[in-house]
């Protein structure tokens, strides 16, 4: 029998902020197993970074990042449920949210290419989690460098979301509240 929770998102579109973030695979990891009647979920990963003391390798593509997400022990239940779990799930570069409506990216997967638009986007999101960009480092050196990472990013992507024409629900998880007797 299914839960209220799968009927819900029976054929529902989400889209996920911070998915390569802990809290992001373990969310990805339960709506792929609970929820097997999802439609996608789609993963903003980002591909580069303004913080010096921060390593990403600017030669990865989105795929490859999942890839090595894909292959973790956490989404072993998921793997033996479904095969092709994958398929469920796009990760594209963050910045086509933040371009114009005719601005498209395409997509590859093993098994096709797709293009990515804004605008596809906008008309297919129904729910959005929020669980990037939650510094929780009150020594960092450069506050106008933590505004603009926790602030200003989820200022846009707020704005994105207002355009989308399906959306029904956002929520919201940060860290920082864990700390707030500091």
């Amino acid at each position: 029998m299914a839960s209220s929770i799968s009927e819900f998102y029976e054929g529902k579109t989400v889209l996920v902020y911070g998915s390569t973030t802990f809290p992001g695979k373990v969310l990805i990891e339960k709506l792929l197993r609970s929820c097997p009647d999802i439609n996608k979920i789609y993963c903003p990963v980002q591909t580069t970074t303004k913080k010096p003391n921060l390593t990403i390798n600017h030669n990865f593509s989105p795929l490859d990042t999942f890839a090595e997400i894909y292959a973790t022990k956490l989404f072993d239940r998921v793997r033996r449920n479904n095969a092709k779990f994958q398929e469920k799930i796009v990760p594209f570069d963050i910045n086509i949210l933040f371009k114009s409506l005719d601005d498209e990216t395409t997509v590859d997967d093993e098994n096709e290419s797709q293009i990515l638009s804004h605008k596809t986007l906008q008309d297919t999101i129904d729910i959005c989690f929020y669980m990037a960009n939650n510094s929780i480092d009150f020594e960092e050196q450069n506050l106008k460098e933590m505004i603009q990472t926790d602030v200003m990013d989820l200022k846009r992507s707020l704005s994105f979301l207002k355009t989308c024409k399906k959306l029904k629900s956002t929520v919201y998880l940060s860290s920082i509240y864990a700390n707030i007797g500091k």
